[in-house]
């Protein structure tokens, strides 16, 4: 902020280390529930919670529109990941069965 900067964070929050968890299962790397969204909030900028993809749509331009640093928090299904960790995951279990 000090900088006349306003970032734009997109966090995909599944509640996980998920590449973590790949590598050594285990509960740790379960994510504590924190709303990052209401955090950004009490460092200043802006913050939405999107539950639904409609809402990412009108967050962004919300966040386009301030003169504020935004964080947008996509809340994802527990341990949901993409399709490069998928394949990272399934080759780290892959190379453990050999």
């Amino acid at each position: 902020r000090r900088y006349g900067v306003n970032p734009i964070i997109i966090l995909l929050n599944n509640e996980r280390w998920g590449m973590l968890q790949s590598i050594l299962p285990a509960n740790y790397n379960n994510l504590v529930p924190w709303s990052y969204s209401e955090m950004a909030k009490l460092w200043g900028g802006n913050g939405y919670l999107v539950k639904k993809p409609g809402e990412f749509k009108e967050a962004l331009w919300k966040a386009h529109d301030s003169d504020r640093f935004s964080l947008i928090e996509v809340l994802l299904q527990p341990g949901d990941v993409t399709a490069t960790l998928r394949k990272y995951i399934e080759d780290i279990q892959r190379s453990r069965k050999t």
